[in-house]
């Protein structure tokens, strides 16, 4: 087992602000100590102080004039999915690592300074990624709002639709009155199609957004729960969308012959 001895210190009254409890228990830190354990914690520390400044930086520097972002919450966002990324952490315990392996006196102000340019790097590819999936996600939420205004405000071609999923991954649909109208909606659906291959799962959301339905039963729901269509339509029905797994419905047998080639 690697032993350390470190000595951490700070003149800076804002660091040692942040790193209060850490620096009372420096005195400890200088007693023969697992180098791994102690890298971690000095890590963790740094880490917190360094990140939530670049965090800032960054949305400061890239957000100041968009007014339809809400900063406060994308701040929140980078600092919790940072938290969470165990490759950003070992990247700073392999610079500190490579750093104590020649020194045993650590200058918090002058590692933070001037040690960090290879992570900082590193850590702004990572927000840069994870701003770009908070922004696509905000895009998504805002189109399911549209499309959910959409449906709401449009009259429902028919009150009802159930949706049966078969076991090709495609779906059989019926009305209110359980009378299957799947060949029909595929024809509707090719007739506007200028491609020739048909996307089931575009089939099903274009249909419904056609129809417009003031309530949907999803039968058999445990086959399709998690693809991407299916979160779509939950998220835009709400609570208008109903399950079941037992009924006239859900006991049919799928159809002998598929529905479209």
């Amino acid at each position: 087992m690697a032993y350390l001895n470190l000595s951490i210190h700070t003149d800076n009254q804002t660091l040692k602000k942040q790193l209060a409890v850490f620096l009372d228990e420096k005195e400890n830190l200088k007693k023969k100590a697992d180098k791994n354990v102690i890298i971690d914690m000095v890590a963790t520390h740094i880490a917190r102080i360094n990140d939530q400044k670049q965090v800032y930086k960054f949305v400061s520097e890239n957000f100041k004039y968009h007014d339809n972002i809400n900063r406060t919450e994308l701040l929140s966002v980078l600092n919790t999915t940072l938290m969470q990324d165990k490759k950003r952490k070992d990247s700073l315990k392999k610079t500190l690592s490579d750093y104590l392996a020649k020194h045993s006196k650590l200058n918090i102000e002058g590692f933070l300074n001037f040690r960090l340019k290879e992570y900082n790097a590193f850590l702004n590819d990572s927000l840069e990624t994870i701003t770009e999936d908070y922004l696509i996600e905000k895009e998504y939420e805002e189109f399911i709002s549209l499309l959910a205004y959409f449906i709401e405000a449009q009259e429902p071609l028919l009150y009802r639709v159930h949706i049966l999923p078969t076991d090709e991954e495609r779906y059989r649909l019926f009305d209110e009155n359980e009378v299957e109208m799947t060949n029909f909606c595929i024809r509707e659906f090719l007739a506007e199609m200028t491609e020739e291959r048909m996307n089931f799962d575009d089939f099903l959301l274009s249909t419904l957004i056609s129809l417009a339905p003031r309530e949907i039963t999803l039968h058999h729901p445990e086959a399709v729960l998690g693809r991407n269509v299916i979160t779509t339509i939950q998220k835009m029905f709400g609570e208008n969308l109903s399950y079941c797994d037992d009924c006239a419905i859900c006991n049919r047998k799928a159809l002998e012959k598929q529905i479209f080639h």
